[in-house]
């Protein structure tokens, strides 16, 4: 989980607002848990010692950086050298969407279960998430084939340029739900609190 960034256009910690009754940052947290995800890694900054103990309380990894300038793939890719040996896939969850589903989260879980059973030979896997109006984003899930990879990346190139290397490998998950938006501005946030347009967490 992806949760060092500076929140300049906010202009104030974005993962501290209020919602529904919990900061931004604990309501994806807390449904990491629920979809029973085992090994949560958050990255935060190594200064902000209130996030770091949230994240423990919920019996969380934290992953602290000294810079949040080195972009989302040096973020990403900090997370992913921090994953035991043993681990079969990573699941890339961004904090400041606090009206992902609960649902797509165990769903892709299941499916990558389902398709290591089924398959006969040791395959690399990506799924990622399709949304009622044809998005696609996060949750999105790599399998242990990917790690060496994602952990060399670096500045603001995240994830999506293996998906697009490696298409020939993605499944995707259809998800019943509208695309949870990133809170990255005041009329995002705004937006949130209201639930404009029907969105529900």
């Amino acid at each position: 989980m992806l949760a060092n960034g500076k929140s300049r256009r906010m202009g104030v910690n974005k993962l501290w607002l209020p919602y529904r009754g919990k900061p931004i940052i604990e309501a994806v947290i807390a449904k990491a848990k629920e979809a029973n995800l085992q090994g949560v890694y958050v990255v935060i900054s190594e200064v902000d010692h209130a996030l770091n103990r949230l994240v423990k309380r919920y019996g969380c990894q934290a992953v602290t950086l000294n810079c949040s300038r080195k972009g989302i793939g040096y973020s990403l890719a900090s997370a992913i050298r921090r994953l035991p040996m043993q681990a079969q896939a990573a699941m890339v969850l961004l904090a400041d969407q606090p009206q992902i589903h609960v649902q797509d989260m165990s769903g892709i879980k299941q499916q990558f279960k389902t398709w290591r059973m089924r398959i006969t030979e040791d395959e690399p896997c990506i799924i990622q998430t399709r949304y009622r109006r044809g998005e696609e984003g996060h949750p999105t899930l790599f399998s242990s084939h990917f790690f060496s990879e994602l952990a060399m990346l670096k500045g603001d190139i995240g994830a999506k340029k293996l998906i697009g290397q490696y298409s020939c490998h993605v499944q995707l998950h259809i998800s019943n739900h509208l695309y949870p938006p990133d809170v990255d501005t005041t009329t995002d946030y705004l937006r949130l609190i209201t639930d404009i347009g029907g969105m529900k967490p």
